[in-house]
């Protein structure tokens, strides 16, 4: 089989990896733009309806909320065709996601003004629960495949959505604050990737981005909003703690995860098109599979309230993730993963392109934590406490977030070491 090149100027900027490369400040703007437009359109509603009005300015909120919401929507599209117009920059990553929940919200106004029901259909809890998730975690990891840092903002979005559920029972004001913090803290973050091009950088600002963001919804949640678990005498930090580092971990997960594929793919490449290809794509698969059969068990859980349900469940997709066919599921899709793993590294060590046997451990044992969090982010259902006591989910959650941390930049740097840097 012909050999095709792997590796050119062109198609791999090294240079963007260490930083070197720098975007001007109009195309850093358009990155932070669909984060500081969510801000307005989510806290600003939020805090504007818990303050004191007269009669003649009661309208005022109203207004405002009517004008971001309306910035938020029509930038919507004027960026899709800016975007496409240029052959979709970098900056342009942070809106995919933004671009999707266009498309759902479209759908579901159109929905509702043709039959009337305003409603959620009965199926968009499934999809939201079940189906979502793999999309988006699939989706992550093609977005990741135009560049690491297209991969880290196309996940932000994404990230800072999934803490909104900490804040359900919150009153408006608390959330509110804490909503545009974060939505305008993270669009000046994205500027700054954007503007500067590290890859080491743009891990560990959004990482820290999810701390100090997923921090400040929990003490929310578990402050004012009723997020409290029965087994905590009262409102303490140790509270929070423990409510917030599951949710950390899988929160950082969405970000970490898509960039671990990405260094096994990276490996697969650097194998051959013939061979480590289709061995990344088996691994991946069985990742995918264990996302699944944790979202099963979710599922599981929200419609049994049981998690080794006796009984058959209400449905097949909840059945999936009762015992044993949940155990089952994650024992196929692990024998997936590592016998595509080997597969990959196997290639790799013919051809001479293996960056070092640490990196290669670490990235094995780091890519099956990305469902391991699932599980520890569905203790909020009472999942994780019938595995493992609270302490030491804790501890592996916190823990794998530094060895995923760890393996990617470890990763690329030896990779960039030894020139072995495929896209």
């Amino acid at each position: 089989m012909s050999s095709f090149p792997l590796i050119t100027s062109k198609n791999y900027p090294v240079e963007q990896l260490r930083g070197n490369l720098r975007s001007g400040w109009a195309d850093a703007l358009l990155a932070g733009l669909p984060f500081l437009l969510g801000g307005l359109a989510q806290g600003v509603p939020l805090v504007l309806s818990a303050l004191e009005m007269t009669e003649r300015t009661s309208s005022i909120p109203s207004i405002l909320s009517t004008i971001f919401i309306g910035l938020f929507i029509l930038s919507l599209p004027v960026s899709f065709l800016l975007a496409r117009a240029q052959n979709w920059p970098l900056w342009s990553a942070g809106w995919v996601p933004l671009w999707v929940l266009g498309v759902i919200m479209f759908e579901e106004w159109m929905r509702g003004w043709i039959t009337g029901d305003n409603e959620w259909f009965p199926l968009m809890d499934f999809l939201m629960l079940v189906v979502f998730p793999p999309v988006i975690a699939y989706g992550l990891v093609r977005v990741v495949r135009a560049g690491r840092l297209n991969g880290i903002l196309a996940a932000m979005p994404v990230m800072l959505v999934s803490w909104i559920v900490t804040n359900e029972f919150v009153s408006n004001l608390p959330e509110g604050i804490v909503s545009l913090s974060s939505w305008v803290l993270a669009g000046i973050v994205a500027v700054l990737i954007v503007r500067f091009r590290g890859v080491a950088f743009a891990l560990l600002s959004v990482t820290g981005l999810m701390l100090v963001s997923g921090w400040a919804h929990t003490w929310n949640g578990i402050y004012l909003g009723g997020m409290l678990p029965f087994s905590e005498p009262a409102p303490t930090p140790g509270a929070v703690f423990r409510a917030f580092v599951p949710l950390f971990s899988f929160v950082c997960a969405i970000g970490l995860g898509p960039q671990l594929a990405q260094s096994l793919r990276d490996l697969g490449l650097r194998s051959g098109l013939d061979r480590g290809l289709p061995a990344y794509r088996l691994s991946l698969g069985g990742i995918l599979l264990m996302i699944l059969s944790a979202l099963f068990h979710i599922h599981a859980q929200v419609n049994s309230g049981a998690l080794h349900a006796l009984l058959p469940a209400a449905d097949l997709f909840a059945r999936l993730g009762t015992y044993p066919a949940g155990l089952w599921l994650n024992l196929i899709g692990l024998g997936f993963y590592v016998a595509g793993f080997i597969l990959v590294v196997r290639a790799a060590r013919r051809g001479g392109n293996l960056p070092g046997w640490l990196p290669t451990i670490l990235l094995f044992f780091s890519l099956p934590g990305v469902p391991f969090t699932l599980y520890l982010a569905s203790s909020s259902v009472g999942s994780i406490r019938a595995f493992l006591p609270p302490a030491v989910g804790n501890t592996l959650g916190l823990g794998w977030v530094a060895i995923a941390l760890f393996t990617l930049l470890f990763w690329l740097r030896n990779m960039s070491r030894l020139n072995l840097l495929p896209h």
